[in-house]
């Protein structure tokens, strides 16, 4: 059986909606070969983020680019208030978006480890809901569509393979700072999860010595997080919600961003 040409599989990537014609490149000889590329419009995918002190829904077309994005910031937000929102607020995007819901391909959702189980301050009881959820039950009303679940962290190393740093740098750590703190090891752009799917865990990590009492010692993410950034903004008296944006960098919050800089940089 001799096999398809390229022009065969172009035409058949044509035909499906998913590249299309861009002129020809002019040769020395022969027919001018017909350039194709990617057509943004030909497949569409969701992604939904999930922390303790927010919500991000957004759609992206076949070429990586962001179509559309909402954020909601709310603390320890239950399951059932994650699928009221998506359901509210996916139908605005695949509008503002231009999103053709038929070409959806899947769902990414990111979401930290232990999301219902590790204990941070203000975190209510009824959080423990998280613990073990199945996100395909939760979800498959209001995105019904494939779904793929990862850890925040690793997803957001991945992103930088592809979109970011990574492209030049093939082995990095990343580390995301957020409500709470992951990372994800790459190496030869491929995220590595270790023997026992943890390599990234660098949160629940021991910062110096356990107390006199016998109390263990404090982990990194009781230090190296925004939600202790917040914490030392409540003590100040000053907004925390400058922790998401740049006011954290500008008077007064500037000094008390250093200060925690100066208290995690080290544990780090």
């Amino acid at each position: 059986v001799r096999p398809p040409t390229h022009t065969g599989f172009g035409a058949r990537l044509i035909d499906m909606g998913l590249v299309k014609p861009a002129g020809r490149l002019q040769g020395k000889r022969g027919q001018p070969a017909m350039r194709i590329v990617i057509d943004p419009d030909g497949a569409f995918s969701i992604g939904l983020n999930i922390d303790r002190d927010h919500i991000t829904l957004e759609t992206l077309d076949l070429a990586g680019k962001i179509r559309s994005r909402h954020t909601r910031e709310i603390a320890f937000a239950l399951p059932g208030t994650v699928v009221d929102h998506v359901r509210d607020i996916l139908p605005g995007l695949l509008e503002e978006g231009g999103v053709d819901r038929t070409r959806i391909l899947g769902v990414g959702v990111a979401l930290p480890d232990d999301l219902g189980r590790i204990s941070l301050p203000h975190r209510p009881a009824e959080y423990d809901a998280w613990d073990g959820i199945d996100l395909g039950a939760l979800l498959g009303e209001v995105l019904p569509w494939p779904l793929h679940a990862d850890n925040d962290a690793a997803s957001a190393a991945l992103g930088e393979v592809h979109l970011g740093n990574g492209i030049a740098l093939p082995s990095f750590f990343y580390l995301l700072i957020s409500a709470g703190l992951g990372g994800g090891l790459v190496i030869d752009s491929h995220l590595r999860s270790g023997g026992a799917g943890n390599a990234g865990a660098v949160g629940s990590m021991s910062v110096g010595l356990g107390g006199a009492d016998g109390a263990p010692p404090p982990q990194l993410l009781s230090v190296a997080s925004l939600f202790t950034l917040e914490a030392l903004y409540t003590q100040a008296g000053l907004d925390v919600g400058a922790a998401a944006d740049a006011r954290s960098l500008a008077p007064p919050w500037l000094a008390v961003t250093r200060a925690w800089m100066q208290q995690m940089s080290p544990a780090i």
